[in-house]
């Protein structure tokens, strides 16, 4: 095999040299050096072929063709933008360079250049709905990306979704029909997530950025962008929330084993769990509790019987793996229910911040929930509220 290759090589340069314009012996000579992995003469050769093609569409493709080289076997990001951005001058209104161009904005981080592109791309488009469409998630994106909430590695790496949004938007304008789209579901519950583990040196945290990374790298590189492609995002993200769960939880098998052992305990002595409980917090513990909801007895009295039916309701909705925001032990905490026993009356609650974790009694949260010291915490809508920012910087130029 490799004596034919040498042969029909040795042929083909020969064929060149006398007719310097022969593109089968170009394709011949093309194809021996990527088998080799020989960039430098590729590139030689790419551009041999460059010069000799006329019509933009082909010049254009050639020039995809030298920047894949220059990234793929040079590793020379700078010139792989370089000729990625010539193939877009010279054929703006072809879809696979516009899609590779954005692709290599998308990794060189240059968000400027990119938002302008997919202006160009707006208008080049005859249909008004898909200009539209292009045009509000560009929009959206700018102001997903400016809110003060969000974590700017987080705001970093999720702007990344931005070119493939605008390919959906494309493909199905019904994306921004609902902020129930997977597209934006993805992007709500991604910076929830990391939102609850503020802490960068958190190796849980930098775990779910690595997968991330790797989530949104497998989706900027579906040339067809559909709905089902974020769907699976979605589901990897959550099996991945689910296992982070379980590894808080092994962290503290011993703790959660001694307080099984608490509660077998106190159901085998009496029919009720009594009042005080070691190691668990009870409301007489909690010492940030105002005064005036710290009753005489354990009974919860702060507030109307509709408020206390409303704790109580709240407290049989919660469940393992929830984050509730919670003033415990001198200060305001985010942290998640990690474990509760079978008789619900003792929760073991994680902080999100760092490893320290409250066993609190039942009582104790319904007292807490009843006087506004702790609520369960939800998923923010992200693009609800780039959306409602959009309309309100929209509102004056619509009015005018």
């Amino acid at each position: 095999v490799l004596g034919g290759l040498d042969r029909s090589t040795r042929h083909a340069e020969r064929v060149l040299g006398r007719d310097p314009t022969s593109l089968a012996a170009l394709t011949v000579l093309e194809a021996a050096a990527r088998e080799q992995g020989d960039g430098a003469r590729l590139v030689d050769l790419l551009r041999r072929r460059l010069g000799l093609a006329l019509a933009p569409a082909d010049r254009a493709h050639v020039l995809l063709d030298l920047s894949r080289t220059f990234a793929d076997v040079l590793h020379d990001e700078r010139q792989a933008l370089e000729c990625a951005r010539q193939a877009y001058q010279g054929a703006r209104t072809d879809e696979p360079v516009q899609r590779y161009y954005l692709a290599r904005l998308e990794q060189s981080g240059d968000h400027a250049v990119r938002a302008e592109v997919w202006r160009e791309i707006a208008h080049s488009h005859t249909s008004a709905a898909h200009r539209q469409s292009v045009e509000l998630v560009s929009r959206l994106f700018q102001e997903i990306l400016a809110d003060d909430r969000l974590p700017s590695d987080v705001g970093t790496l999720l702007g990344r979704l931005h070119g493939p949004a605008m390919r959906l938007a494309l493909r199905d304008p019904s994306v921004l029909d609902k902020n129930t789209h997977p597209l934006w579901r993805f992007l709500n519950i991604f910076a929830y997530a990391a939102e609850m583990a503020p802490d960068a040196a958190d190796p849980e945290r930098v775990r779910m950025l690595r997968l991330g990374q790797h989530l949104i790298d497998q989706i900027s590189a579906q040339t067809e962008q559909r709905a089902s492609i974020y769907s699976g995002a979605l589901q990897k993200l959550d099996e991945f929330l689910r296992q982070r769960l379980d590894r808080r939880c092994a962290q503290v098998a011993s703790q959660i084993g001694a307080l099984q052992k608490l509660e077998a305990r106190a159901a085998a002595e009496a029919t009720t769990v009594p009042g005080s409980l070691d190691g668990v917090l009870d409301l007489q513990a909690m010492d940030t509790v105002p005064g005036e909801l710290m009753p005489t007895t354990i009974e919860p009295a702060a507030g109307t019987a509709s408020a206390q039916q409303a704790a109580q309701d709240w407290l049989d909705t919660l469940q393992p793996g929830h984050w509730v925001r919670m003033l415990i032990q001198g200060r305001w905490v985010r942290s998640q229910l990690l474990w509760t026993g079978q008789r619900r009356d003792i929760f073991l609650f994680g902080d999100g911040a760092s490893d320290a974790t409250w066993a609190v009694r039942r009582k104790a949260l319904l007292m807490m929930q009843a006087g506004k010291l702790a609520k369960t915490l939800k998923v923010r809508s992200l693009v609800g509220s780039a959306a409602a920012r959009v309309q309100e910087k929209l509102a004056p130029a619509a009015s005018g």
